[in-house]
C-alpha cells in the first residue's frame, strides 16, 4: 500500500508541476507581446519579501524606495500580498497594488494583475529575503520566479534582489530558479549564499550585499529624543550599552504552538548577571517583528516578559521599546548603542551600517554569510546553545571585543555598502 501510495503522490505531484510549466510558458507568450508597447515614463513595481510587520522587509523596501528615487524613476509602486494588507505607504512609494489574500489562495488570477502592470511599468525587483530556498515553503520561491519570467518576458528590467541560501534548499526552488532568464539578473546578498547558489545552478548569480545596508535613518524622531536622556544617564554611570532582540524562530519546535516560555527563561537567567554584576551592562530591549502569528509569541512580547522577568533591582538599567517605530526609527536607535545581540538578521543588519557590532542567535543558516562580508568571526550563537550559562559566558566573550570589532566593521562598510547598490544596477533608467 505505502509504494503504491508514494507512486500516486509522485505521479500527482510531476502532473501539477507540468501544469504549473505550462501556465508559466503561456503567461511569458503573452508577455512578450507587451515588450514593444510604449512606455510613458519609468515606473518601479516593487514586490516585497514578506508582509507588514516585518521590519526587515520593510528596511528593505525603503532602502529600495530611497535608492530608485535617486537614481530617477519617476514613479514607485507597491505590489502588496498577503492577510491585512495592504502596505501602508512606505517612504518614497507613491501607490499600493494590492493582491490581497489570493496571492495565496488563487496565485494564477494574481499573474494577470501582474500582465497588466507590465503593460505600464519598466523596472521589476523582487526581494528575496530568505524565501528563495524553499525554508518556509517551495511555493514562495516559484511564485517569486514566475513573476520574475512574466516581467522579463515583457522586457521590464527584472531582479530577484538580496536574498539568502541554506545549505538545504527545495529541489522545487532549485529547478524554479534555473529556469529564470539570464535576463534577470539574481543577486546573493552574502557570500555562503553565493557559493551555494553557484554550485547548484549554471547560470550567472551576482554576490552582492543585503540592500537594507542602504536605508538612510532619520536624525530626528520623538523616540529618539525621550531615549536619548536615560542612555546619557546609563552612560554616565560607566554603563554599557546593549541592545538585545527575542525571536521565536531559534526556539526548538518553534513551529509548534507557544514556545515562548523556554526562550524567555534563557535570556532572562542569561541577562540578569550582566546587568548586575562587574560588567555593568544596561539593556535596551528592541522588538523587529510585529507579526502576530497563531500560537506564537511576537518580538515584542517576548521582551516585554523578558524586561517583567528580571530581578526588580535591574529595572532601572532596562528599557522596553514598547512602540512601534518604523525600520529607519530603529536602525538610527541602534546605531546609539555598543553593541547587539539579535535573533533577527536584519536588526543585527541595521547595527553594523552604524558600526555598532551585533552578535546573532543564528537559524537557516543566514547569519554566517553577513559576518562573512566583514571578516569576523565568533559572533553566532547556537539556538541549542540558548541556555542561561551559556549566554551569559558568550557575552562575556562578546563584550571586550566591542572596539576591535566595530574597527573591522568601518573597515569594510564603504565595501559592503558597494555590494549592496548591486541590487540596483540594472534597475537604473539611464543605463
Amino acid at each position: 500500500m505505502i509504494p503504491g501510495s508514494w507512486t500516486l503522490g509522485r505521479l500527482k505531484r510531476e502532473l501539477r508541476e507540468k501544469l504549473e510549466r505550462w501556465r508559466v510558458a503561456d503567461l511569458e507568450r503573452r508577455a512578450r507581446l507587451l515588450s514593444s508597447r510604449p512606455r510613458d515614463g519609468t515606473r518601479l513595481i516593487a514586490f516585497p519579501a514578506a508582509g507588514v510587520g516585518s521590519l526587515g522587509d520593510e528596511a528593505m523596501l525603503m532602502a529600495s524606495g530611497q535608492v530608485m528615487r535617486r537614481r530617477g524613476l519617476e514613479r514607485l509602486t507597491i505590489l502588496s500580498y498577503g492577510q491585512g494588507e495592504p502596505w501602508p505607504a512606505v517612504g518614497e512609494f507613491d501607490d499600493v497594488v494590492s493582491l490581497g489574500n489570493r496571492y495565496s489562495q488563487d496565485f494564477w488570477s494574481t499573474c494577470e494583475d501582474l500582465l497588466e502592470l507590465c503593460a505600464s511599468a519598466t523596472h521589476l525587483l523582487i526581494q528575496g529575503a530568505d524565501v528563495m530556498d524553499g525554508y518556509y515553503s517551495p511555493n514562495e520561491c516559484v511564485r517569486r520566479t514566475t513573476y520574475a519570467r512574466i516581467a522579463a518576458a515583457a522586457g521590464l528590467d527584472t531582479t530577484i534582489g538580496g536574498f539568502s541560501f541554506n545549505d538545504r534548499p527545495h529541489p522545487r526552488s532549485v529547478r524554479s530558479l534555473a529556469a529564470v532568464p539570464e535576463t534577470a539578473r539574481l543577486i546573493a546578498r552574502d557570500p555562503v549564499s553565493w557559493r551555494r547558489l553557484t554550485n547548484r545552478l549554471t547560470r550567472k548569480i551576482h554576490a552582492g550585499a543585503d540592500m537594507a545596508f542602504l536605508l538612510e535613518p532619520p536624525a530626528e524622531h520623538p523616540l529618539l529624543s525621550q531615549l536619548d536622556p536615560w542612555l546619557r544617564d546609563q552612560r554616565a554611570a560607566g554603563r554599557t550599552l546593549l541592545g538585545v532582540n527575542a525571536n521565536y524562530l531559534v526556539a526548538a519546535g518553534h513551529r509548534e504552538a507557544d514556545v515562548g516560555t523556554q526562550l524567555v527563561r534563557a535570556y532572562i537567567e542569561g541577562l540578569a548577571p550582566l546587568v548586575l554584576g562587574a560588567e555593568r551592562v544596561s539593556l535596551v530591549l528592541v522588538p523587529h517583528d510585529y507579526r502576530q502569528m497563531a500560537g506564537r509569541w511576537d518580538d515584542t512580547c517576548l521582551l516585554r516578559e523578558i524586561a517583567n522577568g528580571l530581578p526588580p533591582e535591574a529595572a532601572p538599567h532596562v528599557r522596553l521599546i514598547d512602540e512601534r517605530p518604523d525600520a529607519a526609527v530603529v536602525k538610527a536607535l541602534v546605531g546609539r548603542l555598543e553593541m547587539i545581540v539579535s535573533g533577527r538578521m536584519h536588526l543585527a543588519i541595521a547595527a553594523l551600517d552604524q558600526g555598532v557590532p551585533a552578535a546573532g542567535v543564528t537559524y537557516q543558516g543566514k547569519f554566517e554569510g553577513l559576518y562573512e562580508h566583514f571578516g569576523i568571526s565568533g559572533l553566532c550563537l547556537d539556538p541549542d546553545a540558548l541556555t542561561a550559562g551559556k549566554l551569559t559566558s558568550f557575552l562575556r566573550e562578546f563584550l571586550p571585543r566591542r572596539e576591535e570589532l566595530r574597527d573591522a566593521v568601518k573597515r569594510q562598510l564603504p565595501r559592503v555598502r558597494d555590494l549592496a547598490h548591486l541590487n540596483f544596477a540594472n534597475l537604473d533608467p539611464h543605463v
